[in-house]
């Protein structure tokens, strides 16, 4: 028995038809409607999602993307079950960047309701950093399609950029978030950071570069500092945030911040 008959003796219709779909680069997604998924599936669909034996199948195999889709259909179904398992994926996949890539949309099709979930784990200074880095756009993205959400997401993201115990990496990240939100009423909190010498530069940019982008400034008044910075980072061009875009947004802050975990993080598996 081949791989792919293997795995799907293991799910049931219509949650089986996810292991054949395959490649998810690309721009669009599948027509998931067409499915006929509902409430009753999200058990298997929550089981699919994180696991394991699909994770590390073979990189050239069609089955290694059926958690992907499985988490695309999780949200698009506003499963609130689903929050706190794929919460934990960012730990499991600590290698890979597709959950920095698709889990924040994910979680912005869910809305409101995972902004707790997301608080409490961006929150646990006890993860890695790069799992809480990665689910910071988690709230980026309700704030994004949900206007109603959007000051408790910037609340909880000054809130994390306030705390003088966390790192400077992991603030700087999240000055890059209230960045992509354009959210000036946080400006002060931005501000205060800088003045205290929380944040590194490399990431944002320095506190002149932020103001740029807010709005609070037309332009630079004085020459930028010699330090290395992603392209795209400042400023950034208006982005396609349909729910159903790709993650992979040029020109955007959290382009480069993707390209810096990558670059950080990576290990040896390949995802093709």
């Amino acid at each position: 028995m081949d791989t792919l008959s293997t795995a799907s003796a293991k799910y049931p219709p219509p949650v089986d038809q996810l292991l054949t779909l395959g490649d998810c680069r690309g721009s669009h997604w599948p027509n998931y409607g067409a499915m006929s998924f509902g409430p009753e599936h999200v058990p298997e669909l929550i089981r699919m999602a994180t696991d394991p034996g699909l994770d590390w199948g073979g990189p050239d195999s069609v089955e290694v993307w059926a958690p992907i889709h499985a988490w695309r259909v999780l949200g698009l179904l506003r499963a609130e079950e689903a929050i706190e398992p794929l919460l934990h994926v960012f730990d499991e996949w600590e290698d890979s960047d597709w959950p920095a890539n698709e889990l924040p949309h994910v979680f912005g099709l869910m809305g409101p309701r995972a902004i707790l979930p997301i608080t409490r784990f961006v929150a646990d200074r006890s993860r890695d950093e790069y799992a809480r880095t990665a689910a910071l756009s988690g709230l980026t993205e309700i704030a994004r399609h949900w206007p109603e959400a959007r000051a408790e997401c910037v609340s909880v993201l000054a809130r994390l950029l306030d705390d003088p115990a966390e790192e400077g990496e992991f603030q700087s990240f999240v000055v890059c978030e209230l960045m992509d939100l354009e959210a000036v009423e946080a400006a002060a909190t931005i501000e205060r950071a800088y003045d205290e010498e929380r944040i590194d530069i490399s990431i944002p940019g320095d506190w002149e570069d932020v103001q740029v982008r807010l709005g609070l400034l037309p332009a630079r008044i004085t020459p930028r500092p010699r330090y290395h910075i992603f392209p795209g980072l400042i400023p950034s061009p208006a982005r396609e945030t349909r729910p159903n875009a790709s993650s992979r947004r040029s020109g955007s802050s959290t382009a480069a911040k993707r390209k810096r975990e990558k670059e950080a993080r990576r290990k040896n598996r390949r995802r093709k």
